[in-house]
């Protein structure tokens, strides 16, 4: 019995050690630069001092590492660049997992090593740089517990096999960080390795899982003296060509333009897209949308995703609004049609400054700037065209203040500015946030407040919005309890993203964590949650929410958890008649929404999802099952495959049937028509990837999207209930004439060749196709038949993009003459 208590007490106790812990390793000055090739050449290496020590991270949190699989790190430096030598020891070389992937991708299936480097040691703004078994380089921005891995730096790393294990070397240059110009450096500091066999992590410095912020578990790398920060100057000019098919036209263009990195001191740094070309992002995974709110899609250009975690803490930027569709209404007179409509506004170029100085102050701005986008409309009659302005010049603006601050905190000031040509709308958003941690990392007091405006030349319209949370974010047992405001004017969406406003909310969350195994149990959270949820002007009940989620995970990695959803009495959607009119609410009883999910162990060379849903709503008998299944296949260690189905059938929908303005309906409380439809969605999205080596690599996206909407019969809103109304469902001939048939078709295939640090060619085609139409009753092999008699656009590109840094070209000496 003694026994039994004193282990678990130590185990315990030294946990608690790691929450002060802060390992030290120095860095050597050398003058032979390493040559990099994953070979530990001893001429080089020997002298230096050695991470060493490892403690597990998981799936047993605090254990130290297996004498037979230790890890020793070690680190040169020199006048430009830090260089990181390692050896993986491991008691089966032939057992290492190599599998290789797309750069940043991770959960693949292969050990690796990584980096995490804190210049000026504020345990929450860090550098990553890893490379995996293969050779595959991953790198990202993390601020707190946020990763950005659309981030890419140019460095040199290679591994190397070998009879004791794995060796990496690394050469990370200065112009790839932000160092302080001090004599003596300081850097937080610290690493992980994973044997994915096992599927164990080890850290250097010893890291404490319940506590939420691991940059605050940081070690020390000391003995960096003596080097300036270097000039960060580099172009990585492009030159690309497209060849567009759709029906039987053809056309082609080429393009040239160019992206700079500047580093305006040690601190900060311009980046800026000159003639910006974005014609080779993927397709969106655009929806059938029948809600009240817009869709959010993701960002895919990289100038707008790489290095912008700054801009994107007061989540007031949604950087899609720049360079999207044009918002114009083009007003055609008798005789007149739309001969040509630009699908997107042409940015002219953009640009941002980021960075943060030695006093722990981040500071970004960005600026981008639109053209006027024209529409072209022709007079049938006469053949005489004219052009309509459908968006005007505009120009787009953020600035962030940041200061970090000890313990986890930090206080951040945002602007959003839009500014458009001639009496278009402009609109300013500002945005206050303080955050205030505790030393031991325990507990955080969040609090933002926010105001809009938007105006023309006749009005304004000034809003707010507020958050405030306190939280107990580590240890096993946490709590969180938060209230939020929006006013009914609060509109940041000319540069931001907001799906409604004038919402007034409070909750409180509980859960509790278990983070070391308990038999067949690897760990495990169990959460409870109670939100009340009001309008904010007037001051209206709309919802009361109970929700619960349980997340477990065994020791053969499966992992199984269920999320738990469900109001209580009567909810009232003062958004979904989109009226304006807060006497169009629609009410609705009790409903609940039910998800469980699976997920098998992903070592294994066939593995992958199984999910199923169920929602219920009893006063209009709704019911919607749902099942995502996701496989996926690792043909060999270059070839991986993975498929989605998810089929979503709801029954007795009910909601909002058309716009105001369709049929001619008038917006008016008698003219408000909701259906109850019936509603099946299907997905099919397969990837595929063929990666020969860490630079070449091809990647195959295949998404086809199906959803009909089957109206049964039509209501009318009065006082919050439905009516019925004999408006038809269907035309005189008794077919449906108001059901909805959507088809999305996306291909997306990618050959990337990585010939140099930086550089790359990269060889696409995408086909796309799209129908809509009012037969629902359509089954899979009519539907694809319709789908494929509609036209298909076709593009084919290439695209050059050559990186020349200044560093670099600065070393390079002149030949000498032929003799």
């Amino acid at each position: 019995m003694k026994k039994n208590f004193i282990l678990p007490f130590l185990f315990v106790s030294f946990i608690g050690l790691t929450q002060t812990m802060h390992k030290q390793v120095d860095a050597l000055r050398t003058v032979s630069e390493p040559k990099i090739d994953g070979y530990l050449e001893p001429r080089i290496w020997t002298e230096t001092h050695k991470a060493i020590g490892w403690t597990q991270k998981n799936p047993i949190n605090g254990l130290p590492e297996r004498k037979n699989q230790k890890s020793e790190v070690q680190f040169l430096f020199n006048d430009k660049s830090l260089f990181v030598g390692a050896q993986f020891y491991d008691s089966n070389p032939d057992s290492i997992l190599t599998e290789y992937s797309l750069r940043d991708e991770t959960n693949k299936n292969c050990d690796w090593f990584g980096i995490w480097i804190s210049p000026y040691n504020d345990a929450q703004n860090n550098f990553m740089f890893a490379i995996t078994a293969a050779g595959v380089q991953l790198d990202a921005r993390s601020t707190g517990e946020d990763f950005d891995f659309n981030w890419d730096a140019v460095w040199s790393s290679e591994v190397k096999i070998n009879e004791i294990g794995w060796s990496v070397e690394l050469e990370i240059p200065y112009s790839a960080l932000r160092i302080p110009n001090t004599q003596s450096q300081e850097w937080g500091i610290n690493m992980t390795r994973e044997i994915r066999r096992t599927r164990e992590q080890y850290t250097w410095n010893p890291i404490d899982i319940s506590i939420s912020n691991e940059s605050s578990q940081s070690g020390i790398l000391n003995g960096i003296t003596s080097i300036d920060p270097p000039l960060r100057l580099s172009i990585m000019p492009y030159l690309s060509s497209y060849l567009d098919f759709f029906e039987s036209d053809k056309t082609n263009q080429t393009n040239g333009g160019l992206d700079l990195k500047y580093g305006i001191n040690e601190s900060f740094t311009l980046d800026m897209t000159l003639v910006p070309d974005f014609g080779q992002t993927v397709f969106d995974d655009q929806i059938l949308n029948v809600g009240p709110f817009e869709i959010q899609f993701n960002e895919n250009r990289s100038f707008f995703t790489e290095g912008t975690e700054l801009f994107n803490k007061g989540k007031l930027f949604y950087s899609r609004r720049i360079g999207d569709r044009p918002k114009g209404v083009v007003l055609l007179s008798e005789n007149e049609i739309l001969k040509e409509s630009p699908t997107n506004v042409q940015l002219i170029n953009a640009s941002k400054i980021s960075g943060r100085n030695s006093k722990g102050l981040g500071i970004g701005i960005f600026n981008g700037l639109t053209n006027d986008t024209y529409a072209l409309i022709e007079d049938t009659m006469t053949g005489n065209s004219r052009n309509e302005l459908i968006e005007p010049m505009s120009n787009y603006n953020v600035l962030v203040l940041d200061k970090v601050l000890k313990n986890n905190s930090f206080i951040t000031f945002t602007n959003t500015n839009v500014r458009r040509e001639g009496q278009k709308n402009d609109a300013n958003v500002e945005k206050l946030q303080i955050q205030i941690g505790t030393k031991e990392n325990s507990y955080r007091l969040y609090g933002d407040i926010a105001f809009s405006h938007t105006y023309d030349l006749e009005s304004r319209s000034d809003g707010f919005a507020s958050q405030l949370f306190i939280e107990k974010s580590s240890g096993n047992f946490r709590f969180l309890t938060e209230q939020s405001i929006e006013s009914k004017s609060f509109n940041i969406n000319d540069l931001g993203f907001n799906y409604n406003n004038n919402e007034l909310n409070h909750s409180v969350e509980l859960s509790y964590n278990i983070f070391t195994p308990i038999g067949k149990l690897r760990k495990a959270k169990f959460e409870f949650g109670l939100s009340n949820n009001m309008l904010c002007q007037p001051n209206l009940f709309t919802s009361r929410i109970i929700y619960s989620a349980f997340r477990l995970h065994n020791t053969n990695f499966f992992s199984s958890g269920i999320n738990f959803e469900h109001s209580i009495g009567k909810s009232y959607d003062y958004f979904e008649a989109r009226t304006n009119d807060l006497e169009n609410v629609f009410s609705y009883g009790p409903s609940l929404d039910l998800y469980w999910w699976n997920s098998s162990d992903y070592r294994k060379r066939f593995a992958g999802d199984l999910g199923f849903g169920y929602e219920a709503n009893e006063q209009f008998s709704s019911k919607a099952y749902q099942i995502r299944w996701s496989p996926r296949f690792r043909v060999n260690n270059h070839m991986f495959m993975t498929y989605v189905i998810s089929y979503k059938n709801e029954l007795n929908n009910v909601g909002r049937a058309f716009d105001s303005n369709y049929n001619n309906l008038e917006d008016n409380q008698e003219n408000i028509l909701f259906s109850k439809r019936d509603r099946r969605t299907i997905t099919n999205v397969f990837k595929a990837s063929y990666v020969i080596n860490n630079k070449i690599s091809f990647n195959l996206k295949l998404r086809h999207y199906w959803s009909t909407l089957t109206h049964k019969n039509f209501f009318g809103l009065d006082n919050g209930n439905l009516t019925y109304n004999d408006f038809s469902v269907n035309d005189t001939d008794g077919n449906p004439q108001y059901d909805i048939n959507y088809n999305t078709w996306n291909i997306d295939l990618n050959c990337i060749w990585r010939f140099a640090p930086g550089s790359e060619m990269n060889l696409q085609w995408k086909n796309s196709i799209s129908s809509i139409g009012n037969n629902a009753q359509l089954n899979p092999q009519e539907n694809f038949q319709l789908l494929f008699d509609e036209s298909q656009g076709n593009s084919l590109s290439l695209r050059l993009v050559y990186f020349l840094d200044y560093q670099y070209l600065k070393r390079l000496k002149p030949r000498d003459n032929l003799k």
